[in-house]
């Protein structure tokens, strides 16, 4: 019989049922305080601000894609020597 693996189900979902309460706890701890939305005061950013901000991060993102297309093509091409070295 599989008593043993009933009981260690059952033992499985207890924890996984002690471990749902936790997760509540944590629920609005970063993104609200007290039921209310989390406001920062400063300065506003200009219209010009912002434009730059996104080229800025555009200019970015344009770079590290740059940086992965170049890193799977150097894999990319030693796995094919390495492939082509192997059938000779």
């Amino acid at each position: 019989m599989s008593f043993g693996v009933v009981q260690s189900a059952i033992a499985i979902i207890k924890n996984n049922r002690s471990l749902i309460g936790k997760r509540n706890q944590l629920k609005n701890t970063l993104s609200t305080q007290n039921g209310k939305k989390v406001e920062f005061k400063g300065r506003k950013a200009t219209a010009f601000e912002l434009k730059r901000l996104r080229e800025r991060i555009q200019m970015d993102n344009k770079l590290i894609m740059r940086k992965r297309i170049l890193a799977t093509s150097i894999v990319m091409i030693i796995l094919i020597v390495a492939f082509l070295s192997m059938l000779k």
